[in-house]
């Protein structure tokens, strides 16, 4: 009878015991994980993982998959790449950036600012000054390798007259008979002249007596040019001479 009442005794005391065992324990998790927490050893999580306060990281994260930032996402020191690094939107440097290697842009550059190049500038495919340009030092050699195309003229000098086109040519010229001391016309065709192009002509291959004395455009795609007979004692004055086609080459301006 004793026996049993010792071990209802002891039973009692044992549950009393494992109840305040439970609830101190409770309580000191409670305490622990509401101020700072150190865990030694790795941390994993088959669902997500929620910080709401600020996270810090004092050895730096590795993600081994894609991550998303949908806020901003401020970086104090480096930030690096070591494979190619996307921006699907629009990116702003505020402090500029420095690119140690070549690099590629495949759309359109906009540049509000001031372009500097502290080696030399090529540009590979064909570019397009809306405002002009001006080289602010002089060049001793420049050269160009293709086609330059100037659509509003170029000036040489500050007081010098601009030039919109420069033409070159030849013209087939069939001179009609000239009697001596007068002057024998011909016209021929010159691809591109108008009457505003100044003319220069080589009149070259003429026969004896006759000089060539000048040329003008005095229509589109034509070029007008004289020639006179200066005559000779020795042959006879006034005997005339009826020169042979040929072809002059001519340049114009204008």
């Amino acid at each position: 009878m004793i026996f049993k009442k010792l071990l209802a005794v002891l039973r009692s005391s044992a549950l009393r015991t494992v109840a305040v065992a439970t609830i101190v324990s409770f309580a000191f998790v409670v305490l622990v994980t509401s101020a700072a927490s150190i865990i030694s050893t790795n941390i994993f999580t088959d669902g997500t993982l929620t910080v709401s306060g600020i996270s810090s990281t004092t050895g730096g994260f590795l993600s081994a998959a894609s991550s998303t930032v949908s806020s901003s996402l401020n970086v104090t020191g480096y930030l690096a790449a070591s494979s190619t690094a996307g921006f699907t939107n629009l990116g702003t440097l505020y402090s500029g950036f420095v690119s140690l290697a070549s690099s590629t842009i495949t759309g359109t550059t906009n540049l509000t600012g001031y372009l500097a190049a502290s080696s030399t500038s090529g540009f590979t495919s064909l570019s397009t000054f809306y405002n002009g340009f001006i080289s602010s030092a002089s060049s001793t050699l420049t050269t160009l390798s293709g086609t330059t195309t100037a659509t509003f003229g170029v000036k040489v000098g500050s007081s010098g007259t601009g030039i919109n086109q420069i033409l070159f040519g030849t013209c087939s010229v069939d001179l009609p008979n000239i009697a001596a001391t007068t002057t024998g016309v011909a016209t021929c065709t010159a691809t591109g002249v108008s009457s505003s192009t100044r003319i220069f002509v080589t009149g070259y291959n003429l026969p004896t007596f006759i000089v060539f004395t000048g040329a003008s455009s005095t229509a589109v795609d034509t070029i007008q040019v004289a020639a006179f007979n200066i005559g000779s004692q020795n042959s006879g004055a006034g005997a005339a001479v009826n020169p042979d086609p040929t072809t002059w080459f001519w340049m114009g301006i204008q």
